[in-house]
């Protein structure tokens, strides 16, 4: 079974072929004996070819080895139930590790990455997060959420510290919208 922190499979955030086909997808894939601790992060199928392609990127909380990728590859490529899944006769198979550029979608991605320094879109104005202590200025207003950057302190069951222009801001994991790590060359 493959299942996120939460016990459920992980987020299909892209799905192109169809609703009707995304609940058998999930179907298919929460019923895979994949290795313990790998999660689907996303799934998507582009039916826009004459073959569609099946797109899944998983990952561990302690990172995900190529060869973990390519044993869930052949896993998938090797199982039959995939078309008929699908409602097609053949279908082509990739497996990827999720990459810095994707983005941090689940709490237990957030550890790994203590140090670094992120970039966190939030739902309420960094200025409503803290108790009347004068926060960092947002780097960017996007509608009705601010985007910040700092250094990922620490990690908890509640949210996120972050260190931003010196102030340790607490985030809780129900503002987050979207995080990715900043890389500096």
């Amino acid at each position: 079974m493959v299942t996120s922190a939460s016990g459920k499979v992980g987020q299909v955030t892209h799905f192109s072929y169809g609703d009707s086909g995304m609940a058998d997808l999930l179907e298919y894939l929460s019923g895979l004996d994949l290795d313990a601790g790998v999660h689907i992060l996303e799934a998507t199928v582009n039916s826009d070819r004459r073959i569609p392609l099946v797109r899944v990127v998983v990952d561990t909380e302690r990172g995900i080895t190529i060869d973990e990728l390519v044993r869930i590859a052949r896993q998938l490529r090797d199982e039959e139930r995939l078309p008929m899944y699908l409602g097609v006769s053949d279908c082509r198979v990739e497996v990827t590790s999720p990459g810095v550029s994707h983005g941090l979608s689940q709490p237990w991605q957030f550890s790994r990455h203590v140090g670094r320094r992120l970039a966190i879109q939030i739902k309420t104005p960094i200025e409503e997060l803290s108790d009347g202590a004068p926060l960092a200025k947002p780097t960017e207003e996007v509608g009705r959420s601010s985007q910040i950057e700092g250094q990922l302190i620490q990690a908890g069951t509640e949210g996120i510290l972050l260190e931003v222009a010196g102030v340790h801001e607490q985030i809780p994991w129900i503002q987050i919208q979207k995080a990715t790590v900043q890389l500096t060359w």
